[in-house]
């Protein structure tokens, strides 16, 4: 392979993801990118995240995607998770009550680096759920 194939190859799930985005959008859908691919930290295999405002259930359900029950998100903004494969890539696109809320604390959580802390505690779920919980109370309150 030359090197322009390998960059192509390499980067093949960033253009899926901007074609699944561009979709989105013209449908109305905004969507915002979240966990690894945001937080940083995500590998060659990593699943993409999004969220998103608006129920874009006939949408997500034309790509594919379903209702993911067994999926857990335990902050106090997220009413759903739909589950999917987009152009070869995983992705889950959670279902939240106010997009401008989780944009200010994922930024908060981003910024400060907090789930880096949550990563070396012995339950790091519970130390997100603890960390989201914050954050999104400071941005309800800011």
């Amino acid at each position: 392979m030359n090197p322009m194939e390998l960059f192509t190859v390499a980067h093949q799930p960033v253009f899926v993801m901007r074609d699944f985005i561009e979709m989105a959008n013209r449908t109305g859908i905004k969507m915002y990118l979240t966990g690894s691919h945001y937080f940083g930290g995500h590998r060659p295999t990593s699943d993409w995240d999004f969220f998103c405002e608006v129920v874009p259930t006939k949408w997500l359900k034309e790509q594919g995607f379903y209702k993911d029950t067994d999926a857990v998100y335990t902050d106090t903004l997220t009413k759903a998770v739909w589950s999917g494969v987009f152009g070869g890539v995983d992705v889950h696109v959670q279902i939240v009550k106010d997009a401008a809320i989780n944009l200010k604390a994922q930024l908060a959580l981003k910024s400060t680096g907090a789930l880096k802390l949550a990563h070396k505690c012995t339950n790091q779920q519970q130390a997100e759920k603890i960390l989201w919980d914050l954050a999104i109370e400071a941005a309800q309150n800011a």
